[in-house]
């Protein structure tokens, strides 16, 4: 796991008190019993007089990238958030330097401080189902983000993938469910899942258990973020209105969400 790297890390100031970083995990390599072999295999051309060359120049020999059709196993599953659990403290240094901030985490309790500052630190990682699919060319890489805070604790979240309407049906707020059902499908998606990460925001900075804290209302919300779902593109940071006390901040090409 040591071979972990990190690539496109963003940085963004949230405010005078706070800043967060996303990035994607680059897991390690897969060892091979061939690990030069990287590029296509040429045809063999055997000598004429003992194989006809005109039946095997015409065979195209391939490296075969044998791991994109394996399962997630529990097994792999653990591997997988071993990287996460790399990733995010990776994450951290780098902003912590980016700020030019040396001071370790302590980890022991939550929220997450360091030790000598006191400043607090939020992390979040999101990846898609199975962990093959995030090493295929064409799919992205499990992201994580850290988010830090000099004066209080702050929440942070990133999703890569959408939020099923079975899920937000089993833990949102009725009235919540009701409004949202009234949208077309594509707002509902928008909607839902911003909602959903507003909710884990606030989840990590109050502590609360999962279904307690995205059965909390938000009805209050909901009118700005369907009225920001309609702006076409999303506007690449928007500061919602203040909820108690604490200002929400949406930052959709990283497909982050902080409150702080």
């Amino acid at each position: 796991m040591s071979d972990i790297t990190l690539n496109h890390i963003h940085y963004n100031q949230l405010n005078s008190m706070s800043w967060c970083a996303s990035a994607e995990i680059i897991p390690p390599s897969e060892p091979t019993l061939w690990p030069h072999v990287t590029d296509t295999l040429k045809p063999y051309r055997p000598l004429s007089s003992c194989h006809p060359p005109s039946k095997l120049n015409t065979l195209s020999w391939q490296y075969y990238h044998y791991e994109s059709s394996l399962p997630l196993t529990p097994a792999r599953a653990s591997d997988r958030h071993l990287q996460q659990r790399i990733g995010v403290r990776l994450l951290l240094d780098a902003l912590l330097k980016k700020l030019g901030i040396t001071d370790p985490l302590d980890d022991s309790a939550y929220p997450y401080r360091l030790v000598n500052s006191g400043y607090y630190i939020c992390f979040s990682h999101s990846g898609h189902s199975k962990l093959s699919n995030a090493l295929a060319e064409h799919t992205p890489y499990d992201k994580v983000a850290v988010a830090l805070s000099y004066s209080r604790s702050i929440g942070i979240d990133i999703e890569v993938q959408d939020i099923s309407w079975k899920l937000v049906q089993r833990y949102y707020h009725p009235t919540e469910v009701t409004i949202l059902s009234s949208l077309d499908e594509k707002q509902r998606q928008v909607v839902s899942k911003l909602l959903w990460q507003i909710k884990e925001c606030f989840i990590k900075i109050n502590q609360d258990t999962l279904a307690a804290g995205l059965g909390v209302p938000y009805l209050e919300l909901l009118d700005e973020l369907i009225a920001i779902q309609a702006t076409n593109p999303l506007p690449h940071i928007s500061f919602m209105k203040s909820h108690s006390d604490y200002q929400i901040v949406l930052l959709s090409p990283q497909k982050m969400v902080a409150v702080l």
